[in-house]
């Protein structure tokens, strides 16, 4: 147990670990507003172009990524956006944004929009339609969602190699550099943590997905 204490105790594991926690939480909490309203505007469009959309929201899962993290790089080069959260998060966006428009999209697909249409006829605006009785009747998709997108930027690699910088790493990319530069057992700690966590989530996601 002396690797997990050696991790536990690391100032270079701990402020990667806090660093992932951070961007992660702002991406969870972008993505999911992000995906619940292209989510909502498709579900409610009667548009032909709806498919079109749909298949644009999902490129950044089908694109290899990367392809998306070096295209990236070179944007935030210009913007200065290189070794800055805020370029993770706007990175992670990208990447989480499909799986939050597939889950809040499913839980939308068994919405009964004459709810919507009942509020309206109490006199109820669209904005507190949408506050009082879509959001709350889609909690369980929102929150999937949310997991998703937390489990997603946790988790990721690629585009932190190249925009995160050298000095203040995530935890998936400093993991990377220890195994590079000095393979210990403090990695298989680590990964042990991350693993346990991640499936924590997932198993909270799907649970959320049933009762959505």
């Amino acid at each position: 147990l002396r690797w997990f204490e050696t991790y536990f105790n690391s100032p270079l594991w701990v402020a990667a670990t806090l660093r992932s926690f951070g961007v992660a939480l702002a991406t969870a909490i972008l993505a999911t507003g992000l995906g619940a309203a292209a989510a909502l505007a498709m579900a409610n469009s009667r548009s032909r172009w709806g498919g079109a959309l749909f298949a644009l929201f999902l490129a950044p899962m089908i694109v290899p990524r990367i392809v998306v993290a070096v295209g990236m790089f070179y944007l935030f080069a210009r913007l200065g956006l290189v070794a800055s959260n805020l370029g993770l998060v706007i990175g992670h966006t990208v990447l989480a944004l499909p799986f939050t428009v597939v889950a809040i999209g499913a839980v939308l697909k068994t919405y009964d929009t004459r709810l919507d249409q009942a509020a309206a006829t109490l006199g109820a605006d669209r904005k507190r339609t949408l506050r009082f009785v879509t959001l709350p009747l889609i909690r369980g998709g929102l929150l999937a969602a949310f997991l998703f997108a937390f489990i997603t930027s946790f988790d990721e690699l690629t585009i932190a190699i190249f925009v995160s910088g050298g000095l203040a790493t995530t935890l998936p990319k400093q993991m990377w550099d220890d195994m590079i530069l000095q393979l210990n057992p403090t990695l298989a700690a680590v990964s042990t943590v991350v693993f346990l966590m991640v499936t924590m989530l997932l198993l909270l996601s799907e649970r959320f997905r049933r009762t959505a």
